[in-house]
């Protein structure tokens, strides 16, 4: 009988210790949180039509909206697995997806050297 209870006793520490060592990728975003290209080329006229900066906004529940340059904005999904982010436009759009590490709170990196900022 002692054995069982040693035993059980074990394992139930074991998950205690796992529980309490887990924790939350993802943030939690309450509102949109809108993050800027400040890296990207200038576009050929002053307007922001012919920008080429990323400006991406999260929202709750995996929701985003990705501008990947210029004017039009595609709805999105975003999934947060530790420092990355990963950002696929959704059908009927041409699929796009697209990868950053978290830097900071403020600040994103793309695959091909896109920093983004947060728009404060």
């Amino acid at each position: 009988m002692r054995k069982y209870s040693i035993y059980v006793t074990t394992v139930l520490l074991f998950i205690s210790m796992i529980l309490v060592s887990c924790k939350k990728d993802a943030q939690h975003m309450e509102k949109g949180t809108r993050f800027i290209q400040k890296n990207a080329a200038p576009g050929f006229g002053s307007g922001d039509e012919n920008s080429q900066a990323i400006i991406l906004t999260l929202y709750p529940r995996g929701e985003a909206n990705l501008i990947p340059g210029g004017d039009v904005g595609f709805a999105s999904k975003y999934k947060i697995r530790g420092k990355k982010i990963t950002v696929e436009i959704l059908p009927p759009n041409e699929p796009l997806k697209l990868r950053f590490t978290v830097v900071s709170e403020k600040e994103l990196r793309g695959e091909k050297g896109q920093i983004l900022r947060l728009d404060e």
